[in-house]
């Protein structure tokens, strides 16, 4: 099924192609050489970001994985049909913050350890709305988080980057409910979505949800 519309494959094509690394890339330079720069993570364990998508589905990804994506071809060949997506999913790779709506949203990652569990905060339990299934993140030294279209390497502001140790985690997606009251200059603040990132467990990982709607069907 496709998910993104022909006018944003055609936005998205025109930018990356002013950006392409190589006019002449072939799928076979696009397999093995990275385009990508050298993304700088970002120090400590939480990430907050305003991120923006045209195709109505987020996500955390892999970096290392999809440094090769360096032009619309590439990128289309791993993100338009939900069996490739699901395919990433299910290796680790990608996890979606899919809940079928365009614009900006706020997104924070808060990175636990099995001493120090990431969680929501225990007061405001009451607001989340939707909690996702467990999915697997594979790290290979950190996690980018973005709309789904900027998974490539010309990203820029649009996507952000947390460092985070190599090896298996869960990533839990909170959907938390608009705060009532808040303070106007506090509402900037306040995330739309929570991922809850901690290792996997020693004694036996979860059941991992490979589904591309984060939350489930509607």
């Amino acid at each position: 099924m496709v998910r993104l519309s022909t006018l944003v494959f055609a936005a998205l094509l025109a930018a990356l192609l002013l950006a392409a690394c190589s006019p002449d890339r072939s799928p076979q330079a696009d397999a093995q050489t990275a385009c990508a720069p050298e993304w700088q993570p970002e120090p400590g364990t939480t990430l907050l970001a305003s991120l923006p998508t045209d195709s109505g589905m987020h996500g955390l990804w892999d970096p290392q994985r999809f440094r090769t994506l360096c032009d619309f071809d590439a990128w289309a060949r791993n993100f338009v049909d939900d069996q490739d997506i699901r395919r990433h999913i299910a290796s680790g790779a990608f996890v979606p913050i899919y809940v079928q709506s365009d614009g900006v949203a706020l997104i924070e990652v808060r990175v636990g350890s099995a001493q120090a569990p990431a969680s929501f905060d225990p007061g405001a339990q009451a607001r989340i709305e939707r909690r996702s299934s467990p999915y697997l993140f594979v790290s290979q030294g950190m996690v980018g988080v973005s709309g789904i279209e900027y998974i490539n390497a010309y990203s820029g502001d649009a996507s952000r980057f947390l460092a985070l140790p190599p090896g298996r985690w869960v990533a839990e997606v909170l959907q938390v409910e608009p705060q009532e009251g808040l303070d106007s200059q506090l509402a900037d603040r306040v995330p739309n979505f929570v991922v809850l990132l901690n290792p996997e467990p020693a004694q036996g990982p979860p059941h991992y949800s490979q589904d591309v709607d984060t939350f489930g069907a509607r």
